[in-house]
């Protein structure tokens, strides 16, 4: 087995004590990395004034660049109280001095703060909005989210705000803007499409790394790493809290189904509500463990309470695989018209086409207990409701290889005495879609 085809397995992304892949590993920790800058190194941009009445320097240096602005006190401490505490600190010394052409003002140094987010907040805020751009690309939004967070300015951008969020919400709930969770939530913002990414993280996001800092969103098909960075932790502590409590329930459900269709096929004491046909169980038993196999579930259904094993890919993922399980169970076959008289005949088998109307005759006639499917004989008004096409050539019996969950009413199932199918598909479906996130 390719490595890289083993690692991109959904139950792949998480904790590596739960699976015994050759090739399996914990999820890193996202690399770090670290830029060590120099004054020396930095580019200045020339000093940036917002007009005669400025009486503040304002130094911003970080890793790429660096730029001094010469600012109105009054104006900062009025749109940001953080501002407010670093112009005037109270029980701290005062602001150093820097002399700019002969004249001595306060010093502010700021740092980390991108510089063009920040020229734009000091262009709205004195008035000098004409080159402030109406639409921002989703990173400079990032961007400014990430600064007028750190200096609590939001209130102050009521218009710029909503012009820039509407422009961008469209794309809110693609891979890649995962981070629009943290630009509403400081924003203040509410709209339809954060109450949709929220569902699809829900619906689309792996386990959390073992260091808690990204999770995998899977979304077919193709994943993608979201980091959790700047993700407001109660938010995604939300989201993944319910992702959870859908996935275990879903796994217990299957157990549970697993466990009562084995159970059935050694215990044949029910047979007033069961099919009394051994093969009709055995048959069905078989196929669907195959059936788990083949989904990649069966590490799942290995699992207890007391051991349980965990599922690492997406809630949808889980479910798409559930809905595609199939069982084989044995349903009676027409006889033809040279075999009808024959009072114990045996049940042909055949792998039928997707259900489809067969004539009347053929579902009508009664066989023996004996030679035929329970159902057959004691409730024939349900082999009426069930007509399938029938195809293919005669055998010892007939078998029906069709997904075990097709509708709410399992009008197509084969034997509706072999088990109770019901909940299982319909609270799978309900997992999906939680009434609020």
């Amino acid at each position: 087995m390719d490595p890289s085809e083993y690692i991109s397995s959904p139950l792949d992304s998480g904790a590596a004590s739960q699976h015994e892949g050759p090739f399996y590993v914990v999820p890193p920790r996202a690399l770090e990395i670290k830029t060590e800058t120099t004054n020396n190194s930095l580019k200045l941009q020339p000093l940036m004034s917002f007009g005669g009445a400025c009486d503040l320097v304002v130094e911003l240096v970080n890793s790429e660049c660096g730029a001094q602005y010469l600012v109105s006190s009054s104006v900062l401490q009025l749109v940001s109280e953080v501002w407010a505490k670093l112009v005037r600190p109270r029980g701290f010394a005062d602001l150093t001095k820097v002399k700019i052409d002969g004249i001595e003002y306060p010093l502010l140094n700021l740092e980390d703060d991108d510089v063009e987010c920040l020229t734009f907040l000091f262009k709205i805020f004195h008035f000098q909005q004409d080159d402030v751009p109406k639409v921002l690309t989703y990173p400079q939004l990032r961007k400014m989210a990430i600064v007028c967070d750190k200096y609590n300015c939001w209130s102050a951008l009521k218009l710029w705000k909503e012009v820039w969020f509407n422009n961008l919400i469209r794309a809110a709930e693609s891979p890649g803007y995962e981070d629009w969770l943290f630009i509403a939530t400081q924003g203040s913002y509410t709209h339809p499409k954060i109450d949709a990414l929220k569902l699809s993280l829900f619906q689309e996001s792996g386990s959390l790394s073992s260091c808690k800092s990204y999770f995998i969103r899977h979304r077919d098909p193709e994943s993608y790493t979201v980091s959790c960075e700047i993700l407001p932790q109660a938010i995604i502590n939300s989201i993944m809290s319910k992702r959870d409590l859908a996935v275990n329930d879903i796994i217990k459900r299957l157990r549970e189904f697993t466990a009562m269709v084995s159970n059935v096929c050694q215990d044949h004491t029910d047979e007033e509500t069961l099919c009394r046909d051994k093969n009709c169980r055995n048959i069905a038993l078989g196929s669907l463990c195959e059936s788990i196999k083949r989904m990649e579930l069966w590490p799942l259904v290995q699992g207890s309470d007391s051991t349980p094993r965990t599922w690492h890919g997406s809630l949808r993922q889980l479910i798409d695989k559930v809905r595609s399980l199939k069982m084989t169970t044995i349903i009676p076959a027409p006889l033809s018209e040279s075999r009808r008289e024959q009072p114990n005949s045996s049940i042909a088998v055949v792998t039928p086409d997707p259900p489809g109307i067969a004539p009347e005759s053929s579902l009508r006639k009664k066989r023996s207990r004996s030679s035929s499917c329970w159902i057959a004989t004691t409730h024939p008004e349900i082999m009426e409701r069930f007509k399938p096409e029938i195809s293919g050539q005669r055998h010892e019996c007939t078998m029906y290889d069709g997904p075990a969950f097709i509708g709410v009413n399992y009008e197509n199932r084969p034997c509706e005495t072999a088990f109770k199918l019901g909940g299982l598909f319909l609270d799978t479906q309900k997992a999906y879609c939680p009434d609020a996130l």
